[in-house]
């Protein structure tokens, strides 16, 4: 289950552990619907923004924490990874 506080109010979203294929991080770029053109751009503007990506069997990405060190998103998907028994599709 995640639970996010924000401007609006606290969103829950909940799945089954079954439907989660891997936690990883990720750049806020990559798989979204938008031009290569465009993603390379932004790349070279700035520097990378990381999140914590669940994929879901589905190849739905839920995504989140978006900002945060790739340190600190790096050990918290290690720890779901090992907590929800889904192995690294990384390695």
């Amino acid at each position: 289950m995640v639970r996010q506080s924000g401007l609006y109010g606290v969103h829950r979203d909940q799945w089954p552990r079954l439907r989660i294929a891997d936690v990883r991080v990720g750049d806020v770029l990559d798989g979204r619907a938008i031009s290569r053109y465009t993603r390379r751009f932004a790349r070279d503007k700035a520097d990378a923004t990381y999140e914590l990506q669940i994929h879901l069997r589905n190849g739905e990405i839920i995504r989140f924490l978006d900002g945060y060190g790739d340190a600190e998103l790096q050990w918290l998907a290690t720890v779901l990874r090992r907590a929800l028994q889904v192995r690294d599709l990384n390695k």
